[in-house]
Formats: structure tokens, C-alpha cells, sequence
């Protein structure tokens, strides 16, 4: 996602609009809120955050990403996107058998979709392999993976349900 923000193909860039735009439209106001801030704790901080207002959030970035390639996404995919953020940004702590195979599916279900956003980008438009899934179906690129599907079971002797 980073990389398409950064490349002559994204619109948004991941902002609402460039910094200096609105640096140029609040310059007043931000001078007289960095005045009004002097000396308040963390005011520093405040307008800092009030200057990034430009930028998009992280769910917003995604939101916009995935419809500027053009590729739609089911809550399926929103699952596992949030489920990676936690992994990634904090211990998930010992797991029991249940929350092991959670994870596990949404890292699948994680995996599909970014194989599913590097086909979309490289202009691929036939179907993809949902490897969260038993069975391993093939559907159509611009369909989301099910959430009504049976998620593959890591548990099973031979390494999980699959073709």
C-alpha cells in the first residue's frame, strides 16, 4: 500500500490533501493556535496533530487503496487485516487451541488477499486461489473471500484440508 501511495499511479497519495496546501489554506490559524498552545503541556503534540490533519488514517489508507486499484473487499479481508495489526504491533500472548486456529485462518485469509491486491496491481483480472479456505476454491479476483466458508483446518495430521 505504501508503495502504490508513493508510486504516479495513486490519486490521494494516501492524504486528503498535500501538507502544503494546507499549511497555505490554515498558516493563520496555525500561527495563532501555536501562540494560544505556548507553554500548555504537550501543546507542542496538539498542534503537531492538528498540522498531520492532512493525512489519512491507517483504515482510511486502506479504504482508498483498495479502491483505487479497484479492488473490492469483503469483512473477511477487514478481519484479517485488523487481526495482522494486533500480531504485528503487540504480543497475542499465549493462545489456546481456539484462538491458535483463529489466527492461523486470518494470516490465510491475509495471505489470500495480498496475493489477490499483487494480481490486481499487475493487471491480472481471471480468478485466485482462497487458500483460507477448504477446498481451495477459485474465484473471481474482484469477488471477496466468503465469510460463509469453511476456513482450513491446521489442526487435521496431514497439515490442513486442501486440493
Amino acid at each position: 500500500m505504501n508503495a502504490w501511495y508513493k508510486s504516479n499511479k495513486s490519486k490521494t497519495k494516501g492524504t486528503y490533501m498535500p501538507n502544503a496546501k494546507l499549511d497555505e489554506l490554515l498558516e493563520d490559524e496555525f500561527e495563532a493556535i501555536e501562540a494560544k498552545l505556548e507553554g500548555v503541556e504537550y501543546g507542542d503534540r496538539i498542534l503537531r496533530r492538528m498540522c498531520n490533519a492532512f493525512q489519512m488514517g491507517v483504515n482510511e489508507r486502506f479504504d482508498f487503496f483498495f479502491e483505487e486499484i479497484g479492488l473490492p473487499v469483503g469483512e473477511r479481508e477487514r478481519k484479517a487485516i485488523r487481526a495482522r495489526n494486533r500480531i504485528a504491533h503487540g504480543s497475542p500472548g499465549l493462545l489456546d487451541e481456539h484462538a491458535y486456529q483463529k489466527m492461523v485462518n486470518d494470516k490465510l485469509s491475509y495471505q489470500t488477499l495480498f496475493n489477490r491486491i499483487l494480481l490486481k496491481i499487475m493487471g491480472y483480472d481471471g480468478s485466485y486461489v482462497d487458500r483460507s479456505t477448504v477446498g481451495w476454491p477459485e474465484l473471481p479476483l474482484d469477488q471477496p473471500m466468503s465469510v460463509n466458508s469453511k476456513p482450513v483446518d491446521t489442526r487435521a495430521t496431514d497439515g490442513g484440508e486442501s486440493p
